[in-house]
Formats: C-alpha cells, sequence, structure tokens
C-alpha cells in the first residue's frame, strides 16, 4: 500500500520498502533480518506508527467479538508488548470508534 503524504518543498511516496522524494533519488526503509524468529527469512521492520496501528486493529476486533471489555482484561488477553495497548486505544478514542467509562476502579471500553 502506498502512502503519499505532502509537504511545502516535496511530495513524499512511501512503498513499503522505499521512499520516493519525487526527484530521481529514494531512500531505503528500514529493514532487518530477525532470523531467529523468522528462521532466516527476511523481514520488513514496521515503523512505529504501523505497530501503534496494528494494535488498535488488534484491540478493534477484540471488541467486536467480544463487546464491552474492561480495559485491563483486554491488555491481558491480547498481550500486546508496552504500551502498545494505551496507544491503540488512544488512536481508536482519537478517531471516535470506542465509548471508554470508568466504572470505579476499572475502565470499560465499547465500540460505538
Amino acid at each position: 500500500m502506498a502512502t503519499t503524504t505532502r509537504n511545502s518543498k516535496k511530495k513524499i511516496t512511501t512503498t513499503g520498502r522505499k521512499t520516493t522524494t519525487g526527484r530521481n533519488t529514494s531512500v531505503n526503509r528500514n529493514t532487518t533480518n530477525h532470523s531467529s524468529s523468522t528462521q532466516g527469512h527476511g523481514t520488513a521492520t514496521l515503523s512505529m506508527e504501523e505497530k501503534i496501528g496494528f494494535s488498535a486493529g488488534e484491540i478493534y476486533n477484540y471488541l467486536y467479538n467480544n463487546g464491552t471489555t474492561s480495559f485491563s482484561k483486554i491488555k491481558k488477553d491480547l498481550d500486546l508488548n508496552g504500551n502498545f495497548a494505551d496507544l491503540g486505544l488512544g488512536w481508536l478514542a482519537r478517531e471516535n470508534k470506542v465509548d471508554i467509562q470508568q466504572k470505579g476502579p476499572a475502565v470499560k471500553v465499547s465500540l460505538k
């Protein structure tokens, strides 16, 4: 999937592994070989935004399948690394996809 961003000076197109700046030059994106986890197959490293987006997708699908759930249960069941559960929920909240309610010490999350 190609992503195009415009700023005041140049057009930047991202196509997974390479970023084209609109000129005759291109910049390689981060690519690494995770031989221990992929058994010798090369994989592209995801950007922070992509990781957060995938976390948001996992949370959205979890809520779609399970209905209203406490945020602590979502984090436990999905086992998202680091703060990605928090960041993913923030992404969904910013996109107005979820309702978040404080009920006593628990935070309940549901889809809109």
